[in-house]
């Protein structure tokens, strides 16, 4: 599968980004894709595998998938950061820091949000 994530044509990746099957260290390849569409399949597949993979899965390979969701929180594209947020929104199984990376940049970049409105922001938490 890895050798697909790196030379698989356009259409392969992204089923292959949304293939549960695919070990953790091709979904940490496919977060680097230069497809937006691989990364957003990408982005909806893992984090929904973040339920219970403490539990089920080998510490490496829990290690891989944080560090595939921390790649596709800081992704440029817009679409893959919401589709992390709302995918881990209610999700309590994840190390802190990540709920925070993947909301940074709304809170950063919002329009809506002067100075203030992101002090009361923190406040509340």
């Amino acid at each position: 599968m890895q050798y697909l994530a790196t030379h698989g044509a356009p259409s392969t990746r992204p089923a292959l980004a949304a293939n549960h099957s695919a070990p953790a260290a091709t979904n940490r390849l496919l977060a680097g894709d230069d497809n937006e569409d691989v990364r957003a399949e990408l982005a909806v597949k893992i984090a929904r595998q973040m339920l219970g993979l403490s539990e089920r899965e080998s510490s490496h390979t829990f290690a891989l998938t944080i560090e595939t969701l921390e790649f596709l929180a800081r992704d440029a594209a817009v679409r893959v950061r919401t589709i992390l947020a709302e995918e881990l929104k209610s999700m309590d199984c994840l190390p802190r820091d990540l709920h925070a990376i993947v909301a940074a940049p709304a809170l950063q970049y919002s329009p809506l949000l002067s100075d203030s409105g992101l002090i009361e922001v923190i406040a509340c938490d």
